[in-house]
């Protein structure tokens, strides 16, 4: 596998924030101010885990009711702050099935082959909306076609988006699977008590108060 360039990515999510600012992507007053160079871009990377046990259709892995929890989410109310506007350009994924009092950081790598995945959870689909408007939509199976090397978001498990999309500050965000018509995460016969879990990082680009 190729090797991925940090530097270029990096580089990517930040022009394309300046783009977004230039173009009126961003809400006026944040882009003033980035343009005034009186807001800074930083690295960041937005995660949320949820369990997806029973689920089927469209599941939604981050609700507004949700508050930060150290170690399952780092968004709040399923939005970014006034100010803060993410350019994402990697996205890491990874799942967890078993038995387990402590499921929700129990968790493998996204590499195809080296865990056994629920067929539902390998032929659903991972989209990204605000506003109803879908931003990134990619099928699961794309997301492990990546090597048993590193850890979960290194270079080798992260899946880097073509061309990297906006999340806009204070507007609540969905971040879904959409599992086949008919199919869910019903755990298979003698394994009932499964519990099933996933993880998604959106790595990139963000803007934020100096």
């Amino acid at each position: 596998m190729l090797a991925v360039n940090y530097d270029k990515i990096t580089t990517r999510a930040h022009e394309m924030i300046k783009h977004a600012a230039n173009s009126g992507m961003l809400p006026p007053e944040t882009a003033e101010r980035f343009l005034a160079n009186d807001l800074k871009s930083v690295s960041h990377i937005l995660y949320v885990k949820h369990e997806i046990t029973g689920k089927s259709d469209t599941a939604d892995l981050v609700k507004a009711s949700d508050s930060k929890q150290d170690g399952v989410r780092n968004l709040d109310r399923a939005k970014l702050d006034k100010f803060e506007n993410m350019a994402v350009d990697r996205i890491g994924f990874a799942w967890f099935a078993g038995e387990s009092d402590s499921a929700i950081n129990l968790y493998s790598p996204g590499v195809s082959g080296a865990v056994a995945i629920h067929p539902a959870l390998f032929n659903a689909d991972l989209l990204i909306k605000q506003n109803d408007r879908v931003l990134f939509e990619i099928p699961v199976s794309a997301l492990l076609s990546m090597e048993p090397q590193g850890l979960l978001g290194g270079p080798e498990n992260t899946f880097a988006v073509y061309t990297p999309f906006i999340i806009r500050e204070e507007v609540p965000i969905r971040i879904q699977l959409r599992f086949p018509e008919g199919a869910g995460m019903t755990p298979p016969t003698g394994r009932e008590s499964d519990q099933y879990w996933v993880k998604v990082e959106l790595f990139g680009t963000r803007t934020q108060e100096k």
